[in-house]
């Protein structure tokens, strides 16, 4: 039997995410079936089942696909002119790709992916874990952002963080009860509400 590539083998776990993505938004977590991934994937149950043991271990698998992803969008602050411009970058472009038509099943199962880690021990424990690498690498611009008078300096740097992060959060909920948010003004808007006065805005009069 000819030697199957590790490339070859990432192919088809990509393939089987993708698949297992469009079946959770569609149909929901628990509702999706293996067959309803086979269906989709157009693989068998053995194949499948040669890269994931389980229905659990592809919604793990997801779960930790969709926060790395989360990381990779770091790498565009690079290009900003300031810390305070790069964590406002960051969340105005994961907010347009998860509203544009492409993201809608990204955006659903991310809901729906946390929903479950409410119950889900490993899936909880991913969260915690994703939080632990991707905080401190967010920290550092939110205390420049404080040294360039965008934040005030006496405030806790990881209190900060948060409260950013859980607006986040909820722009997704706003997203998925209102698709037709304009996100342009939501996040000068959230400019405006979070930052200091001193900080220019296209929404000052």
């Amino acid at each position: 039997m000819p030697k199957v590539s590790e490339e070859y083998r990432e192919a088809r776990r990509q393939q089987i995410l993708a698949a297992s993505v469009v079946c959770f938004a569609r149909k929901g977590i628990h509702p999706t079936t293996m067959d309803d991934i086979c269906t989709e994937s157009r693989l068998s149950r053995g194949a499948i089942y040669g890269y994931y043991a389980s229905k659990q271990a592809i919604i793990e698998a997801v779960f930790v696909a969709m926060e790395q992803a989360t990381r990779g969008k770091l790498s565009s602050v690079a290009t900003a002119s300031s810390a305070t411009e790069a964590l406002f970058s960051l969340a105005q472009a994961a907010f347009v790709e998860l509203a544009a038509p492409a993201g809608s099943p990204l955006l659903h199962l991310d809901q729906m992916l946390k929903a479950e880690s409410t119950h889900n021990p490993a899936l909880l424990e991913h969260l915690r874990q994703n939080a632990a690498t991707v905080y401190p690498l967010i920290l550092p611009l939110i205390v420049q952002a404080q040294a360039e008078g965008s934040f005030p300096a006496d405030l806790d740097p990881e209190m900060i963080l948060r409260f950013v992060v859980a607006v986040q959060d909820g722009v997704k909920v706003q997203l998925l009860i209102d698709p037709q948010i304009d996100l342009d003004r939501f996040v000068e808007t959230m400019r405006r509400l979070i930052l200091r006065p001193s900080i220019d805005s296209p929404l000052k009069s």
